[in-house]
């Protein structure tokens, strides 16, 4: 997994998020790149922040992560409505 910051026990990363966490996931990335994991809650999460490394993940590493799990929260922002 690439590098993030390190969280508690039960509840990851998610004390670090706050109010504003598109400002806290900007700071992080700062900090740790734009390709980093996170726990939230106990979910390990890797977030993808700069148009470059989502292009790179998404065409030479697209195999990787085609099985991976979508959780409810990026549906819910994907799809308010829903």
């Amino acid at each position: 997994l690439p590098p993030g910051p390190v969280g508690l026990p039960v509840v990851g990363s998610l004390f670090q998020l706050g109010n504003m966490p598109n400002e806290s996931l900007a700071k992080l990335s700062k900090r740790y790149g734009s390709l980093m994991s996170l726990r939230l809650g106990l979910t390990t999460t890797v977030v993808v922040s700069s148009a470059e490394m989502a292009e790179e993940v998404l065409l030479k590493h697209d195999q990787d992560f085609a099985g991976r799990t979508i959780m409810d929260a990026v549906n819910v922002c994907d799809y308010p409505d829903s």
